[in-house]
């Protein structure tokens, strides 16, 4: 089965990143956190069992040098729910599955993102549940109408609840995490760290601990 992982994600300088932490800790210090997160997600371009892309929320961005080393495309569509649908028709004419995750999920590791590829050999949907009531993370092996992505409401606490009840069927679920919004977020991220952190992981931990 080929799979393909895609990260969809801002770029900075050409697009404002993580607005609402900014307002608590500054742009330079949110700046150095998206970095950090962007180093902990290379991990991934290492691996050989599927491909990995970064999808641009601009144009420009994906030939951006933020990118160096990644695989980039633009995710076109002017909402969040048109770059999404474009993301899964884009790939899913070339993979058999796709897994989607965001930038601000340092936490996910090796193992989450390959329990994520098993489920999608039995099933065709997964989806790794936030706290805030979105989600960090889906997978498909089908194709999504535009019309489910569009009429989901995006970044509400009934997100993944909205968006799950448009599904013709109910996704495998992963374990809840965090994703960052707010500085208080930033705690909560340190302690669902997998027990076997990357040298990045372990970077962004000592960041967090520094300023917190």
């Amino acid at each position: 089965m080929k799979k393909c992982l895609v990260i969809l994600a801002k770029t900075p300088g050409i697009s404002s990143i993580k607005t609402r932490l900014a307002k608590e800790i500054g742009h330079d210090k949110t700046l150095e956190f998206y970095q950090l997160c962007k180093a902990c997600l290379s991990i991934f371009v290492k691996r050989g069992k599927y491909s990995t892309y970064v999808a641009t929320a601009e144009k420009s961005g994906a030939s951006h040098t933020f990118w160096k080393g990644f695989d980039t495309f633009h995710a076109e569509g002017d909402s969040l729910g048109d770059k999404q649908h474009f993301i899964f028709e884009k790939l899913l004419a070339k993979y058999h599955a796709v897994v989607l995750v965001g930038m601000d999920i340092p936490q996910i590791d090796q193992k989450l993102i390959s329990e994520a590829f098993y489920n999608l050999e039995k099933t065709d949907y997964v989806l790794g549940p936030s706290q805030d009531g979105g989600f960090y993370l889906f997978g498909s092996r089908r194709k999504i109408p535009k019309l489910i992505w569009c009429e989901t409401p995006w970044s509400t606490s009934e997100t993944a609840k909205e968006f799950t009840k448009l599904l013709d069927q109910e996704p495998v679920y992963l374990r809840v995490l965090t994703d960052i919004d707010h500085f208080s977020d930033l705690k909560t991220m340190v302690k669902e760290m997998p027990g076997d952190k990357s040298m990045d992981q372990e970077k962004i931990v000592g960041w967090i601990r520094a300023i917190t």
